[in-house]
């Protein structure tokens, strides 16, 4: 009796939110199209628009939006779906991306004056390198712009700690603005490094010019405070383009996790990173995103092993953590499975290291072909 009861609520909890979800999802259809409106993007003739507003001023809506990103999202954790209007909106205009990055960059350099600053500031940075990783619309040389800009205020921070005469521990929140910047380069250095390299791996050199090494060898040690999946994803990457060798890092990180030593900070003290633009999952709304997505995309040569060690290592170290894997984490590692393996591997890896006990399906969990 008990197990039916059980089974009727888990039934009607699937219900609700499968009703939920529909419905989220015929939003976002009207939300694209009043800005396809607004621009004078053409709409299918399928579709029943008449109720929207009639006109509206391309300029205003933009603000508009941003006022509500600033106030709503901007230090909102888990927001997977309802981001990718200011995805869209940016995709359309490149006056708005580039005032909408520059925007986001000031909250990421901005003062902080208490918590609530630095958790947008933490924020921005994570919008920055959704931006850049995910946005198909953003060139080559702006991403590298952006990664350079990055890079630069990271060294800085690096040097400006060094100077101090005393050095504070690694890992607080005083420092989560630089771990969420460090997660920004990592992470965008990951979706664009095969650009950046060139078909003839003519930009190698001009790589290893950026001096990597000097901040990720740094003694604020920002790979043990980023993601695990970027911070594996970046030094296997860099591993195989001999440009920054980082296993060391991440072995002494597992083995003083593993012996239980004091040392091995929580990585939620520093910073709270989320993934914005993770897999669009909404199928009536996808269309609308499609095209101006990035999916993870290495170099061949790099593909196989790297979905090797982050399905191997990632566990390991989740394991001797104690963490689980969140949903935005279950995302990215399906978007760097999913170039290298294929269905049945990837349900293995859900099945045997999977160690959230509220994870998701895993029809729920694989990206939608977009």
């Amino acid at each position: 009796m008990d197990e039916d009861i059980l089974q009727e609520e888990d039934h009607s909890d699937s219900d609700f939110v499968a009703d939920r979800r529909e419905k989220l999802d015929l939003c976002m259809v009207d939300v694209f199209h009043f800005i396809k409106r607004v621009h004078n993007i053409p709409i299918d003739a399928a579709d029943d628009v008449h109720w929207l507003p009639e006109t509206s001023i391309q300029n205003d809506l933009y603000e508009t939006l941003k006022q509500t990103f600033d106030e709503q999202l901007l230090m909102a954790q888990d927001v997977s779906t309802v981001s990718f209007i200011w995805f869209y909106l940016c995709g359309l205009n490149e006056t708005y991306l580039n005032d909408f990055l520059q925007w986001l960059w000031r909250w990421v350099v901005s003062p902080q004056m208490g918590q609530s600053t630095a958790k947008k500031s933490h924020g921005a940075a994570c919008y920055l390198a959704g931006f850049l990783s995910r946005g198909h619309y953003i060139s080559t040389e702006l991403s590298k712009e952006w990664l350079l800009k990055m890079l630069q205020w990271a060294s800085d921070y690096v040097k400006q700690q060094a100077d101090q005469s005393r050095q504070s521990a690694i890992g607080l929140f005083k420092h989560g603005t630089f771990y969420a910047v460090c997660q920004a380069i990592f992470l965008v250095f990951c979706f664009r490094y095969k650009e950046f390299m060139g078909k003839d791996r003519h930009g190698t050199n001009e790589i290893n010019q950026w001096n990597l090494g000097h901040i990720v060898h740094s003694s604020l040690c920002p790979l043990r405070f980023v993601a695990w999946q970027v911070a594996l994803c970046f030094a296997s990457i860099s591993r195989s383009l001999q440009l920054v060798y980082c296993a060391h890092v991440l072995d002494t990180v597992s083995k003083k996790a593993n012996d239980g030593s004091t040392d091995a900070v929580d990585t939620k003290n520093a910073f709270e990173g989320f993934f914005p633009f993770d897999p669009y999952r909404l199928p009536r709304s996808a269309d609308n995103v499609r095209s101006l997505y990035r999916h993870f995309s290495p170099l061949v040569s790099d593909a196989s092993s790297l979905a090797d060690e982050m399905k191997w290592n990632r566990a390991r170290v989740a394991r001797q953590y104690k963490t689980s894997i969140g949903p935005d984490e279950d995302d990215f590692l399906m978007d760097v499975l999913s170039t290298s393996v294929g269905d049945k591997d990837k349900e293995n890896y859900l099945t045997l290291y999977a160690a959230s006990p509220g994870l998701r399906q895993l029809s729920d969990s694989l990206q939608m072909e977009m």
